[in-house]
């Protein structure tokens, strides 16, 4: 059987995957860090709100 692709075919293949998955972890990291940024707002505001209602009952 022969071989239907040549070289330069599967190059470009290759170059295209490559392309692909470049932009795809690229797409995995952004959102990892917006989500990343979200959580530590949400605890933060949070752990705040927390520590406003502990003082405020503590003063009661």
């Amino acid at each position: 059987m022969k071989n239907q692709y040549s070289v330069k075919d599967k190059l470009i293949l290759l170059l295209l995957a490559s392309q692909n998955l470049s932009g795809l972890l690229g797409a995995i990291l952004l959102i990892e860090g917006v989500v990343d940024r979200n959580l530590a707002v949400a605890i933060t505001h949070n752990s705040l709100t927390t520590t406003k209602s502990l003082t405020a009952s503590s003063e009661n």
